[in-house]
């Protein structure tokens, strides 16, 4: 287990995902820090609270949403550093399941979308077989192709491309 890096790598995704928005081109819908509208009334309902819109999300929310929808379904404090942030990060912006299954394509782990014990087993065998930085780079090519497919299948989300890219760039300085 590694130091509770969750905060650090909360405070990244949160500085990417910014505040507010509602672009009707963006098939997330009305997203505020990253949590889309659905996630939050998912949230609201499991704890008996009534529904309202994901402008009035607390940061306590979104942190309790971070940590439990993502982070702990990852693994993310038994991740080895970088990999906790690079993985949390594809989580939250792709879906926790296909973070997953690119993380355990890239250590040849079963590819079932679920990070376990085997397949933090994998990722601690990688790193110490082939280097952190050869498991960064191979599953950061597998996101950045998914960006590339996204714009191929529907060419009105290249709109997204310039934020999608420095959002990369950063996550690549950061993993460094």
């Amino acid at each position: 287990m590694t130091a509770n890096r969750y905060p650090d790598c909360l405070a990244f995704v949160l500085r990417a995902e910014g505040g507010y928005v509602d672009d009707p081109l963006d098939h997330g819908g009305a997203t505020n820090q990253g949590i889309t509208q659905r996630t939050y009334d998912d949230w609201q309902e499991s704890h008996g609270l009534p529904l309202q819109s994901v402008r009035l999300i607390s940061a306590e929310e979104v942190a309790a949403i971070y940590r439990n929808h993502y982070w702990r379904r990852i693994l993310g404090d038994d991740l080895p550093p970088r990999i906790d942030l690079m993985v949390f990060d594809t989580a939250v912006q792709h879906g926790v399941s296909r973070a997953s299954k690119w993380l355990q394509a890239v250590v040849m782990s079963p590819v079932d979308g679920v990070v376990g014990y085997k397949t933090l087993y994998a990722v601690n065998d990688y790193v110490m077989r082939n280097q952190i930085k050869v498991l960064i780079d191979d599953y950061m090519d597998l996101r950045n192709a998914f960006y590339a497919g996204i714009v191929t299948r529907d060419p009105t989300q290249a709109r997204f491309r310039k934020g999608w890219s420095r959002r990369m760039y950063r996550l690549s300085s950061a993993l460094l």
